[in-house]
């Protein structure tokens, strides 16, 4: 407590069950913010007085749940008050991540990289793409007046292009000196770490080397592994190559199994992790609570075709020759095609089949899985989409389950519709995984959004409830808290949580949105 307790504050709240991010049970009392600080935690004296006052008794107060794994790069800017987040008790936002996004990025790395990634960014009204460095980017994100704390961290995407543009080959020492440099401006103008994605083109083409490189520079490294399908394992045992060659903090993206070729191996890559653990590796995971994912389509294609950037890539799928053989390609596959939903498309032209999965799209138009598919991608300028239905339950609930495994929505801002992770992640997390399913204890469920995330970040003010922490802070009834998105309504707003503050404005009371916007960027 503060030594004196006669100053009125800013804010009390009286009688909440407190749940304070560090891993231990509730524990009842009051806290009082002053000046978006918390400035007392403890049974604090009646006649103290504030102005106001919060009556939270029967409900449970957690420090603002930290996404670990966003993609609000853009949705910021085109709606700094970022509801679909907020009012799931999300208080500061990470990103960029699995090694995309766009800064630094000069203009000729910009006209590179929006036409590959820029369908999962496509709420972007009235948003002028015309920074060029970190500095640029993250000021712009302030002067925005964002409704949530943002953390920035370097995609690496964005170096290797400006490094070596699509080059469908591992960086040389030069190129790697040219990436570590500009990551090394970003990190000292504000950003908290770097992104990479062995996942997606061009990084596909880098090697453990390069990656670990990067990350030793960065100190921190959240990894969207190499596969997640039948080369699970393989992949994480490279994320924990690096990891080791890098010295690094490393945090491997939502990590899953998907589709048949990687179900039931859920135990086999925690194990990894956890004999990496052991061995006094840094390393952990994160994931959101849902059996389906969803990304870019460019994503499913062979490297080859966009190795050259996105104008070739384009030439490629329409010619007639190439097309034969990137149909041939596509449908040897790992993939189980009827669980692919089509989300988002640029066009009016395709906008109807959002919604429909692709076999039954290939019907209505007359195609293979394959022709639709570049026929999909030459319309919409890659401009696309979907959701997969591709985990079974029990993997899913093996690596929740595990203690090292923090919770990241990875939701993207669509523009035709939505995953539900973007709107429920926290709430479905918090109620139907820990009040229902009972993988983790409540207290441990709250550390994992709040004070693990912090940590894994060098965040030295947030994530906790305690005195000179950051006042973002989230009040909610425990008994009821839950997602109310779905797959047919994906921006449907939770139950259950009551009040949210950051930096101590509320930006929910009483379940309603405020409109006040007191996030910043929060900089290394």
């Amino acid at each position: 407590m503060t030594a004196t307790l006669s100053a009125p504050r800013d804010l009390i709240i009286r009688g909440a069950a407190i749940l304070d991010g560090t891993g231990r049970p509730a524990y009842q009392a009051d806290v009082s913010i002053q000046d978006g600080v918390i400035a007392d935690v403890g049974r604090l004296p009646e006649d103290l007085t504030a102005t106001e006052v919060v009556d939270a008794r029967g409900l449970a107060l957690a420090p603002g749940f930290i996404d670990l794994h966003a993609h609000a790069d853009i949705a910021l800017l085109a709606d700094p008050q970022h509801g679909a987040k907020v009012r799931q008790g999300v208080t500061t936002e990470v990103f960029s991540n699995c090694g995309i996004g766009f800064a630094p990025a000069d203009h000729a790395t910009q006209a590179t990289l929006r036409p590959v990634f820029g369908g999962l960014f496509s709420r972007d009204e009235g948003v002028r793409w015309d920074w060029t460095t970190t500095a640029e980017y993250l000021d712009r994100l302030d002067s925005a007046e964002m409704a949530v704390n943002a953390v920035y961290l370097i995609p690496h995407a964005a170096l290797r292009v400006a490094a070596m543009g699509m080059a469908a080959r591992p960086a040389t020492d030069a190129e790697i000196g040219a990436m570590r440099a500009l990551l090394r401006r970003g990190l000292d103008e504000g950003a908290r770490g770097l992104s990479t994605g062995p996942g997606y083109a061009p990084m596909c083409h880098a090697d453990v080397r390069e990656m670990a490189a990067l990350a030793h520079e960065a100190g921190f490294c959240a990894i969207h592994q190499r596969d997640y399908m039948g080369r699970l394992l393989e992949s994480t045992r490279e994320s924990v190559a690096i990891a080791r060659a890098s010295e690094a903090r490393v945090q491997v993206s939502h990590l899953q199994t998907s589709g048949p070729s990687a179900e039931g191996k859920s135990a086999e890559a925690i194990e990894i992790l956890a004999s990496a653990r052991s061995a006094g590796l840094d390393i952990a995971c994160d994931m959101y609570p849902y059996t389906a994912g969803s990304t870019v389509l460019t994503a499913i294609l062979p490297s080859w075709i966009t190795a050259d950037g996105p104008a070739t890539a384009l030439d490629r799928l329409a010619d007639p020759k190439l097309r034969e053989r990137i149909i041939n390609e596509l449908h040897a596959l790992d993939r189980f095609w009827p669980s692919m939903v089509l989300l988002s498309v640029q066009s009016p032209m395709n906008a109807p089949f959002t919604g429909m999965t692709f076999p039954d799209i290939a019907r209505r138009r007359g195609m293979s899985i394959g022709e639709l598919v570049c026929t999909l991608l030459v319309e919409e300028e890659l401009q696309v989409c979907y959701l997969v239905h591709h985990m079974l339950q029990d993997d899913l609930d093996t690596i929740l389950s595990w203690e090292h495994t923090l919770i990241g929505s990875d939701g993207l801002h669509l523009r035709n519709a939505a995953h539900p992770r973007l709107s429920g992640t926290f709430p479905r997390w918090l109620g139907r995984c820990v009040r229902e399913r009972r993988l983790t204890t409540l207290h441990d469920a709250i550390r994992r959004i709040t004070s693990a995330s912090a940590q894994r970040l060098g965040l030295r003010d947030r994530g906790l409830i305690a005195q000179g922490y950051a006042a973002d802070l989230v009040l909610f009834d425990p008994e009821t808290i839950a997602d109310a998105a779905t797959y047919e309504d994906p921006l449907a707003a939770p139950i259950g949580i009551h009040s949210v503050w950051v930096n101590g404005a509320a930006t929910i009371r009483d379940g309603t949105a405020t409109g006040l916007r007191a996030g910043k960027v929060i900089r290394g």
